[in-house]
């Protein structure tokens, strides 16, 4: 499958390159497994490149919001990039794909959405983020771009973009990712705030970050001492995106409500109260996952504590907002006849683990 580089065509910058932010500070404990591997995945360094919005004249959108361009498909070195191509090639979608039921617009389009569009954590990492440098971008022009999304994209995420960023709900238009093209006279392609290690560019991420916290006139402290538990009981062996099971899931909480931790179920607050949530929390501790990335709005000096560590992305989180990271990694693991990722961790490991983030 032909690919091209998103810096073929003209490119509006927003950021200029920026070395990566100084790694996290672990915070290590007794029987620490994996450290040496946590320590090599936190200390990576990268340098960022300029940040903003790349424009195609005469571009289509089809499969996972790929943007064919000349006979083949943008891609700027990104994991949701390389995923949306994948993904692409499995499906058999080429950049020629659907021109017989293909809509053709007369407005241009932005397209910041990509495979992964009904994972949470995909829209605080990825998405939305594409979304604020296109704002900037684009400027007075924002208003005017039509916005593809898969038809099955979830409205809630729809509703944050809405809310934070402005993007006018009647722009959006919904498509069938295995079926139609969507041709436009040209289609904004806004760039990662993230390098291809997820190394995140720090003032933009502030600036994006700032967008949720000062809607809600919420200043993160950890001035409280507030220690929570994100519990993913709800979700066990399911998931939008790699489904997983902690078996010591009972044991991790029990330990830590009688270590002062308060254990909380995301899912049930609306989305300022979760914000509020995070910001007021010095510990926030909870497997690898979608609602541990909610890190971003607690304070600088927040210590995370992370069961499990699948990519480098909570440790990224962690350098880029100043927190502490903490990671406890499975010492039993394997993947059920299901697809489901099972894992456990002993009790005393556990313990210690949350003894040492909650100091």
């Amino acid at each position: 499958m032909n690919t091209k580089q998103a810096s073929a065509h003209k490119f509006v910058t927003v950021y200029e390159s920026s070395p990566s932010p100084a790694p996290a500070q672990i915070v290590d404990f007794p029987g620490m497994f994996n450290l040496a591997h946590i320590a090599s995945v936190n200390g990576a360094q990268e340098l960022i490149g300029p940040l903003g919005c790349t424009f195609y004249e005469n571009a289509s959108v089809l499969g996972f919001n790929l943007t064919s361009f000349e006979g083949e498909f943008v891609t700027d070195g990104t994991h949701i990039s390389d995923v949306g191509i994948e993904w692409g090639q499995r499906a058999n979608i080429t950049p020629d794909s659907f021109r017989d039921n293909t809509r053709t617009f007369t407005r241009g389009a932005l397209n910041f959405v990509g495979p992964g569009h009904g994972v949470y954590g995909h829209w605080l990492v990825d998405f939305l983020p594409r979304l604020e440098l296109a704002r900037q971008a684009l400027g007075p022009n924002y208003d005017n771009r039509l916005i593809p999304m898969p038809y099955d994209t979830p409205k809630w995420y729809i509703a944050l973009a809405v809310k934070y960023f402005g993007l006018p709900e009647e722009n959006v238009v919904l498509f069938d990712p295995h079926t139609e093209r969507l041709t436009f006279p040209d289609v904004a392609y806004p760039n990662h705030m993230h390098s291809a290690d997820y190394h995140f560019n720090k003032a933009a991420y502030a600036s994006f970050v700032e967008k949720f916290l000062d809607a809600h006139d919420i200043v993160p402290t950890i001035a409280s001492g507030r220690k929570i538990c994100i519990s993913r009981k709800h979700f066990e062996g399911l998931a939008s995106g790699v489904p997983r099971l902690f078996v010591g899931r009972q044991t991790f909480e029990a330990l830590a409500i009688e270590k002062g931790f308060e254990v909380i179920y995301p899912e049930t607050l609306d989305f300022a109260e979760q914000i509020a949530l995070f910001a007021s929390a010095k510990c926030i501790v909870g497997e690898y996952g979608s609602g541990l990335h909610n890190s971003i709005f607690s304070a600088p000096g927040a210590t995370v504590g992370c069961i499990s560590m699948s990519n480098s992305i909570q440790c990224r989180l962690a350098a880029v907002r100043d927190q502490k990271i903490s990671v406890l990694m499975p010492e039993v693991q394997s993947t059920n006849e299901k697809g489901v990722f099972v894992y456990d961790c002993k009790p005393e490991s556990i313990a210690s683990f949350l003894d040492a983030v909650a100091v």
